[in-house]
């Protein structure tokens, strides 16, 4: 069964590759189930260690400044559930943070009081969510690949423009895959296969 903080990161790519809950069968198997797609996802996550997030500091009414946002060069992860192994957030000490709301797919975190600029790290698992629907594209291709145009009598049936189209998708996809990064900040992350 598919994890709980999937749930957005599975829709999104279910839109992109236009993937369909029913689509076809191959054997005895139905595409596109929300865990085939979880699936094609772990394929494409990167792991995310003790990441040094960026605070933003906004002066508020009275000259005050006060921290709560802080950004991830990283996008895609996977949702917070509560501070699981899968999005933790810690400050310099090594103790997990829970008062603050996530925005997983952007990588933005909110503190819920001002942080005074604390220091404070992430660790979690981000998605290509673009290469893993360049994958499920690549996987359709394979089901329409033994179409065949026909006509008969006035009526004309193109069934090659769906490969076409399909290899565009793929074509497009394909280029904008790669790292989850969310802007031109490096850092150091770890591939994690297994552990996603």
């Amino acid at each position: 069964m598919s994890r709980s903080t999937m749930t957005n990161l599975i829709q999104t790519v279910r839109g992109f590759a236009q993937a369909g809950t029913a689509e076809y069968t191959a054997g005895t198997v139905n595409y596109w189930s929300d865990d085939q797609i979880q699936e094609v996802l772990d394929r494409h996550c990167y792991e995310v260690r003790s990441e040094t997030l960026e605070s933003f500091p906004v002066t508020v009414s009275g000259g005050t400044t006060q921290w709560k946002d802080y950004q991830s060069a990283y996008r895609w992860f996977e949702a917070t559930d509560g501070g699981t192994a899968r999005f933790i957030v810690q400050d310099s000490t090594g103790s997990t943070i829970t008062s603050y709301t996530a925005q997983a797919q952007r990588g933005l975190i909110t503190f819920n009081q001002n942080t005074g600029g604390t220091v404070y790290q992430l660790t979690g698992f981000a998605y290509d969510v673009y290469g893993a629907a360049a994958d499920i594209w690549t996987q359709k291709a394979a089901q329409y690949a033994v179409k065949i145009d026909f006509k008969t009598d006035n009526h004309e049936v193109r069934r090659s423009h769906i490969m076409q189209n399909i290899d565009m998708m793929i074509a497009r996809y394909t280029s904008m895959s790669g790292a989850p990064y969310q802007s031109s900040n490096v850092a150091t992350i770890y591939r994690g296969d297994s552990r996603c």
